[in-house]
């Protein structure tokens, strides 16, 4: 199934075995031989500075269970097998034109999605951000170090972000070849702006909508909030998917885009639900146009 949609799907066939393999932990229908069992924190860790402790522990509750593991991830490893298979006996990824269709490490493409998934879930957004910000007023914004600590943290993404535009910005012709698609006006109009200015300026917008993204995935007024741990495997497929490929493309940014909606709406109701939705659906007529 992963060849038949896109190629790159194979890495959401492992995402989705990833989550299974978690959420069977979680649930305790995977016996643990490990003494004392797993805590809780170990499925959600609460901040990022507890995710290799998290990791480590799930590696090793898996390697524990390597029998029950095999028999969990059965369906997942057929497919993933066919895959190596397949690229194997092709030569490579790409079926057909394979000479413009070359993998590349194009490092921008995760910052162009945030972005995207930012601005198509505008009004999630506004919600969530409200929340978080909300919940910095009433713990009177952490006092002066917390400010500036923030600040830091904002202008050294800024400058990781611009680094990864500068080193990893990649140009392909087809998107300079045909002046019917969006991406051609995007590129020319807005990046190329300012004599090429406009990628370093747009970096910021990618930094705000990276925050946006974690917001809403960690929004604690839904039971479903998601966890770090979730973040991390969402944010490690979607580059995954996206970083090789040197064009930019709406559609490429479509799967990425729907799984990481699941994980919104998981248990979302409410006006900012209903809003999102005839948001996407106006930005779609819009579109066709």
């Amino acid at each position: 199934a992963s060849l038949f949609f896109r190629q790159t799907n194979v890495v959401w066939i492992c995402f989705v075995a990833a989550e299974h393999v978690i959420s069977r932990f979680e649930k305790g229908t995977m016996t643990l031989n490990l003494s004392p069992p797993l805590p809780k924190e170990v499925y959600r860790p609460t901040s990022l500075s507890k995710l290799p402790h998290s990791l480590y522990r799930l590696i090793l509750a898996a390697l524990s269970n390597l029998p029950n593991l095999f028999v969990v991830l059965l369906p997942y490893i057929v497919v993933l097998s066919a895959f190596i298979v397949f690229v194997v006996k092709n030569g490579g990824v790409a079926v057909g034109d394979k000479q413009n269709h070359v993998l590349a490490l194009h490092l921008p493409q995760s910052l162009y999605f945030c972005f995207t998934a930012a601005s198509l879930s505008a009004f999630w957004s506004l919600s969530a951000v409200g929340t978080q910000l909300n919940r910095y007023y009433r713990e009177g914004f952490g006092g002066v170090f917390s400010v500036a600590l923030a600040s830091c943290m904002f202008v050294s993404a800024c400058a990781a972000a611009a680094i990864l535009v500068y080193k990893g910005t990649i140009v392909h012709p087809f998107l300079l070849a045909d002046n019917r698609h969006f991406t051609f006006y995007i590129q020319r109009k807005l990046l190329d702006a300012l004599r090429g200015l406009g990628k370093y300026i747009a970096v910021a917008f990618y930094v705000v909508s990276m925050w946006i993204l974690g917001c809403q995935l960690s929004d604690e007024t839904r039971s479903a909030a998601c966890s770090k741990l979730r973040q991390l495997l969402l944010a490690g497929a979607t580059a995954a998917v996206l970083t090789p490929s040197p064009l930019l493309e709406f559609r490429y940014f479509l799967t990425p885009f729907l799984i990481v909606y699941v994980h919104w709406i998981a248990d979302a109701s409410g006006p900012s639900a209903g809003s999102s939705s005839g948001w996407v659906k106006l930005v779609s007529v819009l579109q066709v146009l």
